[in-house]
Formats: structure tokens, sequence, C-alpha cells
């Protein structure tokens, strides 16, 4: 360095100092550069562990631009699932969805961790009533990024009048023409049929999320009618929706994601909201996993609050179907579809009971397994 700089003695004096001071400068925004490099590559992938919707290109997309990291998502079939892969690869997932149906079970099995709140931007302006299922033993596991209640799908020409009930199912008309979800929603679903749904709070003894082994036997032996009316279960969106563009399946408890993906191919496609549609109201958002690094950590909490952005939360409503978490996208969506996607819902989910976790998830999910291999 001695040496470099002598051989400039020719500069006026000040001619050093000035270049001394752009030295400093361009060494100091090297180090700046160097560390956001550093932060960069020790979290050059954001990992998310999601239902299908919540990671579209709307969204990612210029997350990536903005942030210069890549976004990855895994895919969920089930609550099951969702949990399971949160509790066995921790560390992995720096974005993981909480859902009111999950939280619980997520919480204990140290798959996520606590939130800061005053990191969270967007917070103060989530609808209240969305917020109380993230609060768990005096701390914040998640924030609500969108909500719904799960419609009943079906092809209108085969089923000629709109369906009001589940009963549906049975009817001759669908012979070898439905399609379930290989998920604890086949429980709810029974429950809901037998009437035994009506019990609240839904979490006593007796009620939907709290059912004793002799009520889910006869649900089990209800739903296991079924066979014969049942072409095939699905676990991801997609397979729903291939069943239903190969003309496979014409009816199905479904999803508002699997009736627009429909709809935006062409598909004949409708959807109704059953008046008694029991436990298929629910609430979703992004958590973060356990035993991540500080710096995907770091990324994670601009995911969240990138995602529950008004303008954001538009986007994803308008391409999800799903009802916002944050009013404030009203600004940003067609009058028509805010009615649809959160006025509707907010009035149909007054009827409906909003998922969540059962006190005996296990032996949900062995009574789900024997429904689902008697009809397969």
């Amino acid at each position: 360095m001695k040496t470099r700089f002598t051989s400039k003695r020719r500069l006026p004096i000040i001619g050093v100092a000035a270049a001394l001071v752009a030295l400093t400068a361009i060494a100091a925004a090297g180090a700046a550069l160097s560390t956001k490099a550093s932060a960069q590559a020790s979290c050059s992938t954001l990992n998310l562990l999601t239902w299908e919707g919540y990671a579209e290109p709307a969204a990612v997309k210029p997350f990536e631009k903005k942030y210069g990291v890549k976004v990855k998502a895994t895919y969920v079939g089930s609550d099951a699932e969702l949990v399971a892969k949160g509790a066995t690869q921790k560390g992995t997932y720096a974005i993981m969805n909480v859902g009111g149906s999950t939280r619980g079970r997520q919480v204990a099995a140290g798959a996520i961790q606590p939130l800061d709140p005053s990191r969270l931007t967007n917070w103060k302006d989530i609808y209240a009533p969305l917020k109380s299922p993230y609060r768990l033993n005096g701390k914040l596991w998640g924030v609500p990024s969108d909500w719904d209640v799960n419609p009943f799908v079906y092809d209108p020409t085969v089923l000629k009048k709109p369906p009001t009930s589940y009963s549906i199912m049975w009817d001759p008309v669908l012979k070898n023409k439905v399609a379930l979800w290989n998920e604890i929603s086949l429980i709810f679903i029974g429950a809901n049929v037998l009437g035994m749904d009506k019990k609240r709070p839904a979490t006593a003894p007796g009620g939907v999320f709290n059912l004793s082994d002799k009520q889910l036997e006869t649900i089990k032996a209800k739903m296991l009618t079924l066979k014969g009316q049942v072409r095939a279960m699905w676990n991801t969106g997609g397979d729903a929706i291939q069943l239903f563009a190969n003309k496979e399946a014409a009816a199905a408890p479904a999803w508002n994601y699997i009736y627009q993906q429909l709809k935006a191919k062409k598909t004949p496609i409708a959807k109704a909201t059953l008046k008694s549609s029991g436990a298929v109201a629910w609430v979703d958002g992004p958590g973060i996993g356990a035993g991540v690094s500080t710096e995907c950590k770091d990324m994670a909490y601009n995911w969240i609050n990138w995602v529950t952005s008004p303008q954001m939360q538009a986007k994803l409503g308008l391409s999800t179907g799903y009802s916002v978490a944050n009013p404030k996208a009203r600004k940003y969506m067609p009058a028509a579809e805010w009615a649809k996607s959160f006025a509707q819902t907010s009035k149909a989910v007054k009827t409906a009971i909003v998922r969540l976790d059962p006190a005996r998830p296990d032996k949900y999910q062995q009574i789900t397994e024997e429904i689902v291999n008697g009809l397969s």
C-alpha cells in the first residue's frame, strides 16, 4: 500500500486527500456489499411449506427481484402432512403455513417459532376475527393471510340443480363420479350429514372437534356407504383439477382454488356454499419454521409482510378466490370480486364452523385412513 501511494507523488496534496476519501468510501461500500452478499448467500433460497395457491408467480417473482432471493415452495395436501413435515424437517422451511386446525400440533411439535409482533408491518390491519387462532400460550405463531368456507363443486351438466347438502353424494346420478379429499374433512362431512356437528362449543366433548370413539365409528360406517359412488380420492388441488378436467369426477367437497383453476380452463364447473356445511371454514397464514438461520428468519419476516400487504393480498385473492385477511386490499380489487371473496364469505362463515385442532388428532387420522382404505 505504501509503495502504491508514493508512486502518486505528483498529485497535489488536496488530490491525495480526496483520493484517500474516495478509497475509504469504496472500501466501506465494498464491505457493505460483501455483508449483504453474505447474508443473501446464507439465505439464497427461502423455502416455503404451504398449500397450492400461496406461492403464485404474481407474489413470488417481484419478491425475488426485490430481495435477491429464490423462493421455493413445497406443497402439502393435508393438515397431517403439514404437521409431520414441519416436525421432522426442522430448519428446512423458513416459512411454514400455520392454520387454525394445525397451530396446536405445530407448537407442540416445536415445528414453528413465536413471532415478534413489532416486526409485522400489517398486523394492525388484519381482520380482527381471524387473529385469535394464532395466539396460543400467550404467544403469536402466525399471521392470517386468507380464509374461506370450502365450497361443494360440481359439473352442472351432470347435476342440473345446485346441491343443498352433502347428501347429494349418495344420489345415484353420481355413481362413480364423486371425488373426495384424502383428509380429516371426511370426518367433518360425515358428522354434518349425521347431525353431529350441532353441539357448541365445537371443542367440548361430543363436539365436532372432540368426538367420542362411538361417534367416530358411526361416521366411518356412514362414509363407507359411499362405496361405488367414489371415483377417486385426491391428495392435492392439482389431482382434483385433473379429475374434473378429464370428466372423471362430477362432484366434490373442494376448495375455491380448485374452482378458480377449473373455471380458468373453461371446464364446465359450478360451486355451491351449503347452508349447513359444518367444519369447512378455515383460516391460514404464514409462520416461521423452527431452527432456521438468522438471515432466513429475517427474510421470512419480509415474506410475511409482503404477502399480507394490501396489494399482494388483492393479487392472491383474485388468483385463488379465497377471502383476504387484510381488508385494505379492497382498494386494489374490483368491487364484484371484493363482494365475492370477502363480504360473501363473511356471511357464509356465520353458518359454518372454523376448523381447529381436534382434541385427538391421532384418532381422527386413524379413522380418516380407515375411511379412505374402505373407499379405495
